[in-house]
């Protein structure tokens, strides 16, 4: 089965790796033209798109790069002048679960941890305490269900404690264990005292 080519993303463009399978010929470039891993002087590169995905707040292309004959990501933001080559070609096996998989492996970047907790304190203060990094959800006037999607298990462990109130942690069995760490430091940061 063959895919049509089309042009590689661009800011502003609109487009679907993932639907059209393309061939893209682009070059990364950063702020002032300069990309931080990319030598001053613009690289040209064939990539066959294969799909997008993100990392923060950046997206991503995944791609076969047909000079390194290797899988890359290219953040979308650096691209420029992209062109079409008009080459059709069988889509390669993704080396991953997803785009968003092999961006976060390729970046180094820790996989996000989900928690999970149930606080002693009426969603309208959790939500104060927490803002716009937690899913509230009320389970009574008094109690409510707090989820945060965080890379370190450092961020949820301090927001539950600047609400100032009881809670649980209903899951994963590391961030139970990260919690009982910190307050097993704390205790002994009163000792002797």
């Amino acid at each position: 089965m063959s895919y049509a080519t089309v042009v590689a993303p661009t800011n502003g463009s609109s487009w679907s790796a993932s639907r059209t399978r393309a061939a893209r010929s682009v070059s990364p470039s950063g702020r002032n033209g300069v990309s931080r891993s990319v030598p001053a002087s613009r690289t040209t590169f064939r990539a066959r798109g294969r799909r997008r995905g993100t990392l923060g707040r950046c997206w991503y292309l995944v791609g076969y790069d047909l000079g390194r004959h290797d899988w890359r990501s290219f953040r979308l933001d650096r691209l420029t002048e992209p062109t079409v080559t008009g080459a059709r070609f069988r889509p390669r096996t993704l080396p991953a679960d997803d785009a968003a998989a092999f961006v976060r492996a390729a970046s180094g970047a820790p996989a996000p941890h989900t928690v999970e907790a149930l606080v002693h304190a009426p969603a309208a203060r959790v939500r104060q305490a927490v803002g716009q990094w937690g899913t509230i959800t009320p389970v009574d006037e008094d109690s409510c269900r707090l989820t945060m999607t965080s890379t370190s298990l450092d961020w949820p462990t301090q927001a539950l404690g600047n609400v100032g109130a009881e809670f649980e942690v209903l899951g994963p069995p590391e961030f139970a264990a990260h919690v009982r760490e910190w307050g097993a430091r704390f205790v002994r940061a009163t000792r002797g005292g």
